[in-house]
C-alpha cells in the first residue's frame, strides 16, 4: 500500500507542474498580446505620419491617441510578462526542490540515499513543507481563476 504522505507528495507535485504548464501558457498568450500591440502602435505612429506628410491634422491628432494608448498597453504588457516570468522561475525552483525532496523520499523515507535536505527534515517537517506547496497551488488556481475572470470581463 503506497504511503499516503508520498501520494500527496506526488499530488503537489503533478499541481505545481500544471501550474507551471499554465503559466507558461499565460506567459505565450502575453507575449503574443504583446508582439500585436507594438504592431498596432507602429501602425498608429505611421499613420499619424502619413496625415502630417498630407496636412491632415485632425486624423493626425488621433493617431497621436491611439499611438499613446497603444504605448500605454505596451507598457502594462511588457511588466506583465516580466512577472509572470519572475513567477515562473520561482515555481520550477520550487517544483526542482519538491522532485528532489519526493525522489527522496521514494528513495528510502529518509534512509542512506535519502538527500541531504530531506534527511535533515523530521515528518512533521515535511509534511509542514508538502502542506504549504499545496496551499501555494491552491492560491496559483485562484489566482488563474481571476486572471480568467477579468480576461472575460475585459472581452479578452
Amino acid at each position: 500500500m503506497p504511503d499516503p504522505a508520498i501520494e500527496r507528495m506526488r499530488a503537489a507535485v503533478r499541481e505545481t507542474r500544471a501550474a507551471l504548464s499554465r503559466l507558461r501558457e499565460e506567459i505565450a498568450a502575453m507575449e503574443t498580446a504583446l508582439a500585436g500591440e507594438r504592431q498596432q502602435a507602429a501602425d498608429a505612429e505611421r499613420r499619424g505620419r502619413m496625415a502630417r506628410d498630407i496636412g491632415d491634422q485632425e486624423t493626425a491628432r488621433v493617431a497621436e491617441r491611439f499611438s499613446a494608448r497603444h504605448g500605454a498597453r505596451i507598457g502594462l504588457l511588457e511588466r506583465k510578462v516580466a512577472v509572470l516570468r519572475e513567477e515562473a522561475s520561482l515555481l520550477e525552483s520550487e517544483l526542482a526542490e519538491m522532485v528532489g525532496l519526493l525522489d527522496g523520499t521514494e528513495r528510502g523515507a529518509g534512509g542512506a540515499d535519502a538527500s541531504a535536505s530531506a534527511s535533515v527534515r523530521t515528518p512533521s517537517e515535511e509534511a509542514e513543507i508538502l502542506r504549504s506547496r499545496m496551499d501555494r497551488a491552491a492560491r496559483e488556481r485562484a489566482a488563474d481563476e481571476q486572471l480568467a475572470a477579468l480576461k472575460r470581463k475585459m472581452g479578452r
